[in-house]
């Protein structure tokens, strides 16, 4: 990732976005990818996270197979990027997205028989986007015509920079593990890469240490983050006293939000 301190604000994000190489699409308010929250979770714990260089770099080994690199398998993938370029040709609308690792190119098609949507307020709406908007792309890596496409994609904007950090750290896990490296469960502190934040006024069983380790245990399956009402459930403790735990944990750089102000990823 390379200069993404150059890749301006987020923008509004008034809207996700539906585009695929078989049909039209537009923005929606709700940031629907076709369903909800829920359904756009278990759609992104599909997809195997990727940068755009894996994409870039990887190869087939036979026409109809799919692209590998470093033994990691690209079929249905994801990655965040940023929209640089907006250009038009025929019924196709090109969008060159870019992730600090490389750019590519991804095509949303305007249906000729649809009314409702035009080619050239299209254009328009996406342009308004340029340098301005993250988004999140996922869909089946193909081949056509000697260039890598994503086909039947989707998009959604991101509205939380911590985002596109948890995608890339969890395009590393992937990597790694695909290379058969294990994770290092060692507790030596010496090979920590950070000193925990010990605080001698809390027992390694208080409250806020079940909070965190609640994080912990659900981050890696709740994609988005671990929603603020399930540690209440989870611990039978207040909503307000969880919240404040979690704005504590946030402070010490244990954990950070997820999709929204009231979900948390643990690091």
């Amino acid at each position: 990732m390379s200069d993404f301190n150059n890749y301006g604000n987020y923008g509004d994000g008034d809207g996700g976005f539906d585009v695929s190489q078989n049909t039209g699409g537009g923005f929606n308010n709700d940031h629907s990818t076709g369903g909800n929250g829920s359904q756009r979770n278990q759609l992104r714990q599909s997809l195997t996270p990727v940068t755009i260089k894996q994409i870039n770099d990887s190869t087939q080994l036979n026409p109809d197979g799919e692209f590998k690199i470093h033994n990691v398998e690209l079929n249905m993938i994801s990655f965040i990027g940023i929209i640089r370029k907006v250009t038009t040709h025929q019924s196709a609308i090109i969008m060159t997205i870019e992730d600090g690792t490389g750019s590519i190119e991804v095509r949303k098609w305007i249906a000729e028989n649809d009314s409702s949507i035009s080619l050239t307020e299209e254009e328009e709406k996406f342009s308004s986007f340029v340098n301005e908007k993250y988004i999140f792309v996922g869909g089946s890596l193909r081949q056509f015509n000697n260039k890598k496409t994503i086909q039947n994609a989707i998009f959604y904007p991101i509205e939380d920079s911590n985002q596109i950090i948890y995608h890339h750290l969890s395009a590393i896990e992937n990597h790694l593990r695909c290379q058969g490296i294990p994770k290092n469960t060692t507790t030596k502190t010496e090979n920590k890469l950070f000193v925990d934040n010990v605080n001698p006024n809390k027992s390694s069983g208080s409250t806020i240490d079940k909070v965190l380790q609640v994080l912990k245990d659900n981050s890696s399956t709740m994609s988005e983050g671990v929603q603020l009402e399930y540690v209440v459930q989870k611990l039978n403790i207040s909503r307000e006293d969880a919240k404040n735990y979690c704005d504590e944990l946030i402070e010490s750089g244990k954990i950070y939000t997820g999709f929204d102000d009231n979900t948390y990823i643990a690091i």
